[in-house]
């Protein structure tokens, strides 16, 4: 858990869509994240909409009190705004429709945005990733992302990563 004295960006992005409004009717797949600036830490989750309720949900779940927020404007995270006195968390937001770094505060969400571009970047290569498979894709992405390992080692820390792991 994230906590005081860390700064977070956070954000949504969309992993899959129907194009051009073809093919089978299915539901949107969206990704919360979350990018701790000091621990370079990712966070994402699986989320059946981005609604305000369901992010909030999350961001109280797995981010302690006192913790600083940067995240865009979008009105899911209004109610970050309207928590009870004391506030919970220190929330700041850049409008990127204006801007991509607010001029006054500094605040952006630059670094998450380009994790979510990495993130699709295999998606643009294989012509899409099966539905059923995204949760294994983010999976890996974010055992790549807060794994530093090197080339030696990558066999060994595999091995590690499955013996910690605890399938149900």
């Amino acid at each position: 858990m994230i906590g005081i004295g860390k700064t977070i960006e956070i954000d949504e992005t969309l992993m899959s869509k129907r194009k051009y409004n073809r093919g089978r009717l299915l539901n949107d797949q969206w990704i919360f994240g979350e990018n701790c600036r000091e621990t370079i830490e990712f966070f994402a989750y699986l989320v059946p909409d981005r609604k305000g309720e369901t992010l909030l949900k999350i961001i109280e779940d797995n981010i302690l009190p006192g913790t600083t927020i940067y995240s865009d404007q979008w009105s899911g995270y209004s109610p970050l705004d309207n928590l009870p006195n004391p506030p919970q968390f220190i929330n700041f937001t850049v409008n990127r429709s204006k801007t991509f770094v607010d001029p006054i505060t500094i605040v952006h969400t630059q670094k998450i945005e380009r994790l979510w571009r990495e993130l699709k970047r295999i998606k643009h290569r294989y012509n899409g990733i099966p539905r059923n498979q995204i949760d294994l894709h983010l999976a890996k992405f974010l055992w790549r992302k807060n794994t530093i390992i090197d080339c030696d080692s990558c066999f060994f820390e595999s091995l590690k990563f499955l013996k910690d792991m605890k399938f149900q």
